[in-house]
């Protein structure tokens, strides 16, 4: 064999062993990528136990690290779904809001440029919801607006009619707020004709509740009590004790104001309870001015002062 023979075959030998390396590299990558996916998706499960289980703290490190390795294997929807869960736990559990703003706004960013429709109306409809707990009606508005708008535009979404009653059921809040009852009205509804089409018992009752909330600051008691009975037929259905005493709460000031005052303290004696329970303070305080009121009403001291003894 000639010396320029035997380099010809020394390459190509190199060249094969270089190619099986670079085949067992990808395959370990490949491999890889598959384990930190499994990962991720674990970590988003064992995040929901830990939220069910009342561990919201340990649940956002579980996120955190689903995040971190939907990051690294480049799933950027994921990852957007991802600090969307994480935004939402920092506002519902920790009322920690500008920091689920924050959250939110880098989900938004990134679901814009990837021009992904639903994961734009699924964000917006987060971010309005926790621009209006923070008071900020005129960004709440804007985003709702964007969201509605994007979301009709969406024909078979996935979580369509569960953003679209989100975001009719936020415009509704921001339009009770500017005193603009009849659109509020017609927001609340729109938003019930979504959640039922999802069979979303909750989000109805909450609704049906915001309508009776409205009728009551109207003084338009007996429409008033037709929409907070549905909605406490609503919550004992799904057994929901906040949508319980919220209900029972409004029932118990339409009936005081209609001066059926039996009937108020029968529902004031539902709430209390829970609000003692589970909080907040500042309702089962006014809770207790209000049964106080009733039995005043009542001309009941003696009544007033075993009941009270019984709420203790």
């Amino acid at each position: 064999m000639s010396l320029s023979s035997f380099k010809q075959r020394k390459a190509v030998l190199l060249l094969a062993g270089f190619f099986l390396l670079s085949l067992g590299s990808c395959s370990w990558s490949s491999h890889q990528l598959k384990g930190n996916m499994l990962k991720a998706n674990d970590n988003l499960l064992s995040a929901s136990k830990l939220i069910d289980a009342g561990h919201p703290e340990e649940a956002l490190i579980v996120l955190r690290s689903a995040l971190h390795q939907y990051q690294l294997v480049g799933n950027l929807p994921l990852s957007v779904q991802t600090m969307n869960q994480i935004g939402s736990l920092y506002a519902r559990t920790q009322q920690q809001y500008s920091l689920a703003v924050l959250w939110f706004q880098r989900s938004l960013a990134i679901a814009t440029i990837l021009s992904d429709p639903s994961l734009e109306s699924d964000t917006l409809a987060l971010v309005a919801q926790v621009e209006w707990q923070l008071g900020k009606t005129a960004y709440a508005q804007k985003e709702v607006d964007a969201g509605i708008a994007i979301s009709k535009g969406i024909k078979h979404g996935k979580n369509r009619h569960e953003v679209l009653s989100v975001l009719y059921s936020v415009r509704g809040l921001i339009h009770s707020r500017l005193n603009k009852r009849d659109q509020a009205l017609k927001d609340f509804r729109k938003s019930i004709v979504y959640s039922k089409k999802i069979k979303d018992v909750k989000k109805e009752s909450e609704d049906q509740g915001n309508i009776g909330r409205l009728y009551l600051i109207g003084n338009d008691l007996p429409d008033a009590l037709v929409s907070f009975q549905k909605a406490l037929v609503l919550d004992q259905k799904i057994q929901n004790p906040e949508g319980i005493a919220f209900d029972s709460e409004g029932l118990s000031l339409v009936y005081n104001n209609m001066k059926s005052y039996r009937q108020a303290l029968i529902r004031i004696l539902v709430a209390i309870p829970i609000r003692k329970l589970q909080g907040p303070e500042d309702l089962y305080k006014k809770d207790v001015l209000l049964l106080h009121d009733i039995e005043n009403q009542r001309h009941r001291p003696q009544e007033l002062v075993i009941l009270d003894k019984w709420n203790r």
